[in-house]
């Protein structure tokens, strides 16, 4: 399992954004029973040996199109899919009350997100790879704390970067 730590977001504040729990799907793939409906191509219900279970869309003995995918850990992830992996538009939640709402690319977040969490902290901006990454504001109980450019995940200020030019 992969684990994303991003430091500097929200002054020295070390947010864990557990996102890359969902790439491992592949090494999963087929390791386990489909449950119900046809999990080759077309609709579909499997439990994986690891305890996640995946209810939806299939092409190719791969999730594809819209679904549900659930951990054991509690983690859910409701959306998109391509080729086995969060593609599209999608939300996961995890069981401690984070959440992040947005655009996927390859299991990762990528395009226009807003992640919150239940201490009352939220990002709402661009992604890439997973991490802020473009403009992007912060806010704390609803209040701005952070407003402009971010890369890689680490907040660099108001103006744009030449980076991103």
């Amino acid at each position: 399992m992969s684990v994303r730590v991003r430091q500097g977001f929200l002054r020295g504040m070390v947010l864990v954004l557990a996102i890359g729990c969902l790439t491992p799907l592949r090494a999963y793939a087929k390791d386990g029973v489909c449950r119900e409906g046809n999990c080759e191509n077309g609709k579909g219900r499997f439990e994986y040996d690891s305890g996640m279970v995946y209810s939806g869309d299939w092409q190719k003995g791969k999730e594809s199109g819209q679904g549900v995918m659930t951990m054991p850990s509690g983690t859910k992830y409701e959306g998109e899919y391509r080729a086995g992996l969060p593609h599209g538009r999608g939300t996961i939640s995890f069981g401690d009350g984070r959440k992040y709402v947005g655009e996927w690319q390859d299991g990762h977040p990528e395009g226009q997100g807003l992640e919150t969490q239940p201490v009352g902290v939220s990002y709402e901006g661009k992604w890439h790879d997973g991490a802020p990454h473009g403009k992007g504001t912060t806010r704390r109980n609803g209040k701005i704390e952070q407003d402009g450019y971010w890369l890689a995940g680490k907040f660099v200020g108001p103006g744009k970067p030449k980076e991103l030019k």
